[in-house]
């Protein structure tokens, strides 16, 4: 190769090098500037929350994936105001975004995507979680179930009165639990008939279910417990 070939090669290789970093240098500063305003909302400061959340805001739908990443990290402390952030920014969007996990091949991602739209606490999320009530995977049921009384809405109660149903024992149990938190006081009767359910775990989650319907002068809690 001639000289002349060769410092062409290298003219080429160099410009590619350059536009290549022109158009991540952008997406490598907005990453950092993600990552600032997470850090800063876990501020006790309200006036430094107020702030990273504008900052975020301003930010929009590029900083999805990074919240999104942060709010399904359970070690991560400040999920709920990264939520709210999410929400604000594009709902449907953030959704969207975790959705076709939910379809995954294996189980434990369809489960980690639940849990994660559990966390983001959007009515938006329910039509894409209640067909996995229906996952023959039971950890992914139960998931489905926490993440649909994690997001409160009246929406999931049909499916999961079927599921008390016509579900396998333990996709029955995790029904009455979801029913009881979210105070399903139409689903009684049906709690009442699965205290003579041929299994144990069915009867358990039911009697529970029923009895907090019991103390119903309180709303459903916004973070319900594990029942396992």
């Amino acid at each position: 190769m001639s000289t002349k070939s060769s410092r062409g090669t290298a003219i080429v290789l160099l410009l590619a090098t350059v536009a290549l970093l022109w158009f991540e240098i952008p997406d490598f500063l907005r990453w950092i500037r993600v990552q600032r305003a997470i850090h800063q909302i876990g501020s006790e400061s309200k006036e430094e929350v107020d702030q990273a959340r504008r900052r975020l805001l301003a930010i929009g739908t590029a900083a999805l994936p990074v919240l999104l990443r942060e709010i399904g990290d359970p070690g991560q402390v400040h999920c709920e105001r990264l939520a709210e952030v999410a929400r604000a920014i594009d709902a449907a969007g953030a959704v969207g975004q975790i959705a076709p996990r939910l379809a995954g091949p294996r189980a434990e991602d369809r489960a980690a995507a639940a849990r994660l739209l559990g966390r983001l606490k959007t009515e938006e999320a329910v039509p894409f979680l209640v067909p996995r009530l229906l996952d023959h995977d039971a950890t992914v049921v139960s998931d489905t179930v926490i993440a649909l009384a994690f997001i409160g809405s009246p929406k999931a109660l049909p499916a999961l009165r079927e599921l008390l149903v016509k579900g396998p024992a333990d996709a029955r149990a995790m029904a009455a639990y979801g029913l009881g938190m979210l105070r399903d006081r139409e689903s009684i009767s049906l709690l009442e008939r699965a205290l003579r359910d041929t299994a144990e775990n069915v009867r358990f989650q039911s009697e529970r279910a029923l009895g907090a319907m019991s103390r119903d002068a309180e709303p459903a809690s916004s973070s319900p417990e594990n029942p396992r």
